[in-house]
């Protein structure tokens, strides 16, 4: 086998000169993509704990008539 060193082959010039800045690029993308993603999930766990407190807040309030409770006292029963 040769001594050729690999930057010097085509096969190497091809991989530093656009695989390897292509594949630089890729992973930029991909973290770019997985951070809106992030941001994009966010917002909606923070809704649904926001609901889930509202929930729970109506249930301890003893104000709040349970629906099937005032649904059976409107029917007689």
């Amino acid at each position: 086998m040769t001594d050729i060193p690999f930057h010097s082959t085509r096969m190497g010039q091809r991989f530093y000169e656009h695989t390897a800045p292509e594949l630089a690029r890729q992973l930029s993308r991909l973290n770019e993509n997985l951070e809106r993603l992030i941001e994009a999930a966010e917002p909606k766990e923070k809704s649904n704990e926001h609901d889930k407190d509202s929930n729970e807040e109506i249930r301890n309030d003893p104000d709040t008539e349970d629906p099937q409770t005032a649904h059976a006292r409107t029917d007689g029963r």
